[in-house]
């Protein structure tokens, strides 16, 4: 199995539509936001919304169920040192 971080990926290989438009610019808010999350939610997952932290929990799922009934659309990321989660694909080869 590969381990992959999202900073090793590029993300603008999505297409250029309104919503994705939208969504990259709620994950460049939590990278300006980032250090300053680090020192007040760290370990928490925070939803990012027209640029600002609109709720935030321990418990991914419960935080996903509050917020997108609410917030479209929303950036959730679990506030850790690396700055993102770690995602494992099985039987890719990343180099």
């Amino acid at each position: 199995m590969t381990k992959k971080y999202i900073e090793d990926t590029n993300i603008e290989y999505l297409p250029d539509t309104p919503g994705n438009r939208r969504w990259l610019k709620e994950v460049a808010a939590y990278d300006a936001m980032w250090e300053d999350l680090l020192k007040t939610h760290e370990g928490k997952f925070v939803a990012i919304h027209n640029g600002e932290v609109v709720d935030c929990d321990d418990d991914e799922k419960a935080l996903l169920k509050r917020v997108l009934s609410k917030y479209k659309p929303v950036y959730v990321e679990q506030v850790l040192k690396t700055r993102y989660r770690e995602y494992v694909v099985p039987g890719a080869d990343i180099d």
